[in-house]
């Protein structure tokens, strides 16, 4: 009698995951992954055109370049630094009212940095609170399209994360445009007021409703934070190379601008450089999301050559000195940058497993804020010492080649693993703090793979490195 109402049970329960993965990769979720853009081109579009900011705020208070570089830096930084803080608000309170009260605070820094009277009260405004709304607001947006879809995450994650570069195609126009028109303190609060709609996309967010995953989601409250993310070895690598990326990236996107200008091109063919930017990284993340998607694609190695590829072309930066080559630069450092936000959340998943992707993005985005906060006043700094910004590109260069080179041993070690556990009970062997309790049995099994995707588990060999 026992065994008859287990085999029901396994049934029922083997019914409900079936339907449960046809829910995912379709409907709700293709209007969750639309809301994740529009985010994403409000939270961007101010974040990665600090360049353009950096110019309005250079002619408006007079200060040193290193000294006004810090503004955009820091909003950044902060944007990147209170990760851990939004993972553990997400795992308490999910992801809708998070985005809310990040959308809320961002507008208020934005809203009060009209009233700034010197570049150090813009640290506090734009930098700090502004940083500080946007990056609690930050990983909800990913974190909520990655439990909507699993075959087509990365295709989701590609279409949602576009809305970086449509943000960045779109708003050095509008922040010029609207200058010209009210100045830069009237920028300043209209930005504030479109800043606003992000409490009305966080109302629209709607939990993904999954009687497993919900379970997985109590014991993660319970816990609030894994630290046992710390004991993969991929995943800290994964960590320095997102520190030495975002140094590269925050120095470029910081002194682009002012580059173009010391190269005697005028400031709306300057501010167009962030555009085409935007657009090529528009178009890269389309791309290198299908691509990513695909059966025979590692997402390591594309990630790798994607950051190569952007490392090479910055080395080469101080050679184009025509608008016409620096056109070129902006498009092939756009698209190849793309695959920072398009790939990150899925190799995240491959070294921890789906249920700790808002822990793990958590910790990454603090690696993320040192390097954005120092990436900006060093190249400012090193162009006050030399007057020059040949060394700060080859410097910004460096640390990007060095951030694709250390992903080349996760990329090894995953090339080895497949012969050393074809025959190992995936179950028996992963933590029982990410997705299992190891007390399953192997009659078991087949229920167990049906309540959890198999993609989605951390490397086994990951969990238990001991560092």
């Amino acid at each position: 009698m026992g065994s008859r109402k287990l085999t029901t049970s396994s049934k029922v329960q083997k019914e409900h995951n079936r339907k449960t993965r046809n829910d995912k990769d379709g409907g709700y979720g293709w209007f969750i992954v639309l809301l994740s853009m529009f985010a994403h081109i409000i939270t961007y579009g101010v974040s990665w055109t600090v360049g353009v900011f950096f110019v309005l705020f250079l002619n408006a208070f007079h200060a040193t370049k290193g000294v006004t570089a810090w503004a955009g830096s820091l909003n950044t930084a902060c944007l990147y630094i209170v990760g851990p803080v939004s993972s553990i608000l997400i795992n308490k309170f999910g992801c809708r009212p998070v985005v809310i009260l990040g959308g809320a605070i961002a507008a208020v820094g934005l809203g009060t940095s009209a009233l700034a009277t010197n570049i150090y009260h813009l640290y506090i405004s734009f930098g700090v609170v502004t940083g500080v709304g946007f990056g609690i607001a930050y990983i909800p947006y990913l974190v909520i399209v990655n439990h909507y879809f699993h075959k087509k995450r990365s295709i989701a994650v590609g279409i949602a994360v576009s809305g970086i570069g449509f943000g960045s195609f779109i708003y050095p126009p509008l922040i010029e445009t609207l200058t010209h028109h009210y100045g830069w303190r009237g920028m300043l609060i209209i930005l504030s007021g479109i800043t606003l709609n992000l409490c009305v996309i966080g109302a629209f967010m709607r939990p993904f409703k999954d009687m497993d995953q919900h379970k997985n989601q109590m014991k993660v409250k319970e816990r609030v934070f894994n630290i046992d993310i710390f004991r993969s070895l991929d995943f800290l690598l994964l960590c320095l190379n997102n520190l030495l990326f975002s140094f590269g990236l925050s120095g470029v996107y910081s002194h682009l601008s002012e580059y173009s200008l010391v190269m005697g091109i005028g400031g709306p063919e300057s501010s167009m450089l962030f555009s085409v930017i935007g657009i090529s990284n528009l178009i890269g993340r389309f791309m290198i999301g299908f691509i990513g998607s695909h059966p025979v694609t590692n997402a390591i190695l594309l990630y790798i050559g994607a950051f190569s590829v952007s490392a090479i072309a910055t080395l080469c930066l101080p050679l184009f000195t025509q608008y016409g080559t620096l056109i070129s630069y902006a498009v092939i450092f756009g698209w190849s940058s793309a695959s920072f936000g398009v790939l990150l959340p899925g190799i995240t998943c491959k070294f921890l497993g789906l249920e700790e992707l808002a822990s793990g993005y958590g910790v990454l985005l603090p690696f993320n804020a040192i390097g954005t906060m120092l990436g900006g006043p060093v190249a400012g700094f090193l162009y006050d010492i030399l007057h020059s910004y040949n060394a700060s590109f080859i410097v910004l260069g460096s640390a990007m080649l060095l951030s694709a080179v250390l992903m080349v041993v996760p990329y090894w070690r995953e090339r080895r693993r497949p012969e050393s556990i074809l025959n190992v009970d995936p179950i028996k062997k992963v933590k029982p703090n990410v997705l299992l309790d190891e007390t399953h049995h192997e009659s078991d099994l087949d229920d167990s793979i049906g309540k959890m995707e198999l993609d989605d588990l951390p490397n086994r060999t990951d969990v238990h490195v001991d560092i």
